[in-house]
């Protein structure tokens, strides 16, 4: 988030001469700015088939900041699916949205992952339009809390037969499932922060983080072993793990989530480094 001129500048300065994520040779050479919007941040993953759209997943972020003085809050704490049809979101505009932005990108076929903000005013405001599954470990969540998820219902858009087909046997999932997800039960990607630098000397709390009630599974990446040298968290390239929570009861699964985020903060006991290392996962 840059608030003056100058942090423009040393923003670019930083694109420009970092690596394109996920390569070790290819260096950025230009770069996306974008009026920063404030309100509720949401994803929509969506799967078009022939230029029907069927969303799979919606998703309200959380995020959050591990700096010392609280700034550049960008680190992604929790991905909340949301339930069509639930009073406290707005469902129907966010994925009416999203479709029309499909369409006018001539999007036809295939699985797409939208991510958009509702202001305080209720406007819905396109962030950005991936034409490609979201990055998260989102299947089996999705398939405990919906009954089914992006995937599934992207092989199912190519390779089943349509409606009419004469073998009454065969399932078209696409055509099955509703235009928007209904829960039948509460779920979400919590995403484990880093809050200190330095080289690890213990792990805490993830025994007690995996008895949770509602915790399905969890991974704490390899890049976060004792031993390793370790950044604080400042976006979703440099979390350290995640927790898939699910209950029938949101109350009992968000009553975990808070507990998980007091206990990440005192995650990690590192040994103070003054060297500047760059996190790769």
């Amino acid at each position: 988030l840059c608030r003056t001129p100058e942090e423009v500048e040393t923003a670019t300065d930083d694109i420009l001469s970092a690596m394109v994520f996920g390569t070790h040779e290819t260096q950025h050479n230009t770069i996306l700015m974008q009026e920063y919007v404030s309100g509720s941040e949401y994803a929509v993953d969506v799967v078009s088939k022939d230029g029907v759209h069927k969303t799979a997943a919606i998703w309200i972020y959380d995020r959050t900041s591990t700096a010392e003085d609280g700034s550049n809050p960008f680190a992604y704490t929790s991905g909340k699916l949301v339930s069509s049809g639930d009073p406290r979101y707005p469902t129907d505009d966010i994925v009416n949205y999203v479709t029309s932005c499909l369409d006018a990108l001539e999007v036809h076929w295939g699985m797409s992952h939208t991510e958009v903000k509702v202001t305080p005013n209720g406007e819905v405001r396109l962030m950005e339009v991936n034409v490609r599954q979201q990055n998260d470990n989102f299947g089996p969540l999705c398939a405990a809390c919906i009954g089914y998820d992006a995937l599934r219902l992207c092989l199912s858009a190519y390779l089943d037969e349509n409606e009419n087909d004469s073998d009454e046997t065969k399932v078209n999932l696409f055509e099955l499932v509703p235009d928007q997800p209904i829960l039948q039960n509460s779920g979400m990607i919590v995403n484990l922060a880093c809050y200190v630098d330095g080289v690890v000397e213990a792990i805490n709390h993830m025994e007690k983080i995996e008895n949770l009630e509602s915790t399905m599974s969890m991974q704490l990446y390899p890049a976060f072993a004792i031993g390793n040298t370790v950044s604080r968290t400042k976006d979703i390239r440099t979390d350290c793990g995640w927790v898939h929570l699910v209950h029938e009861d949101e109350e009992t699964m968000m009553k975990d989530y808070i507990e998980i985020l007091r206990l990440m903060p005192t995650m990690f006991d590192v040994e103070k480094s003054t060297l500047k290392t760059e996190m790769v996962r």
